[in-house]
């Protein structure tokens, strides 16, 4: 999985984030009602189903396969949590209002060496658009201005919001994705969540993992954009209590089991 450069980059700006928050921030106050500070976290896969059920009948390995297939990918979920670290100090009085947007910023220097962050918001009909900008100097000539680190739209309704975070190309000084999420939310058992990520050499799409809830009807699917081979699938039905994992595009490697937990042929 290609996603180590995107992660690195991204728990490198967290940090950057969090130090510009807490020893450069200069508040500024406005007269109006910013927006309220997005929540970013509205799709979590609920694996309540492996997680309290631990069978020991000798004859469970496709449930057990899935199980800690679906536990091991949820960790691309948690990627998200970490966007909200991004937001963290943020007041909403401390925003401005300008040309038609609320603006949060400061900067931070020491030793011919300086950071400054700038959040947005514009309010739209039935959205509103956030963007996060990153700008440094590092005092020899190496600089970038207004680097969009980030940028996202959140229904007013909270059921729907996408999310993506940028990596900076080192020659051009331009952002490509590194990784994306977009989620939906129609009722509290029918989501979906899909989170993309991209190699930043070629802008291309790299993996996605998706996770999915109708009712009692749940799936995970990482897909591969190299190898369909490496594709994986993971359905349970909380009703039936039955399921199945399958590894690559091709249904005759399926796994599935019954409501007992155990291996059988899938039908």
């Amino acid at each position: 999985m290609k996603i180590n450069k995107s992660i690195k980059l991204l728990s490198a700006l967290l940090v950057i984030s969090m130090l510009s928050i807490s020893c450069g921030k200069d508040p500024v106050s406005s007269n109006g009602e910013p927006p309220k500070l997005p929540d970013l976290v509205q799709v979590q896969p609920d694996l309540s189903y492996f997680n309290d059920n631990n069978p020991k009948v000798a004859s469970t390995n496709n449930f057990n396969q899935g199980k800690y297939t679906a536990l091991s990918l949820s960790i691309f979920t948690g990627l998200v949590n970490v966007y909200s670290g991004f937001f963290s100090g943020l007041e909403r009085d401390d925003a401005k209002f300008k040309d038609g947007r609320w603006v949060w910023e400061w900067s931070y220097g020491y030793g011919g060496e300086s950071v400054s962050m700038k959040y947005t918001a514009e309010e739209k009909s039935n959205s509103t658009a956030w963007t996060m900008f990153w700008s440094y100097d590092y005092g020899q000539g190496d600089k970038v201005t207004d680097y969009k680190v980030m940028v996202g739209e959140v229904a007013n309704d909270g059921k729907s919001g996408s999310w993506t975070f940028n990596s900076l190309d080192e020659d051009s000084n331009n952002e490509v994705p590194a990784l994306k999420t977009n989620w939906t939310k129609e009722s509290d058992t029918k989501v979906e969540l899909v989170t993309s990520f991209y190699d930043t050499d070629t802008g291309g799409l790299d993996e996605a993992y998706t996770y999915t809830q109708n009712g009692n009807i749940f799936s995970i699917k990482f897909i591969s954009q190299h190898d369909s081979r490496d594709d994986i699938f993971v359905y349970w039905d909380t009703d039936a209590g039955t399921g199945y994992y399958q590894q690559g595009d091709n249904v005759s490697t399926r796994q599935c089991w019954d409501a007992s937990f155990n291996d059988v042929t899938c039908s």
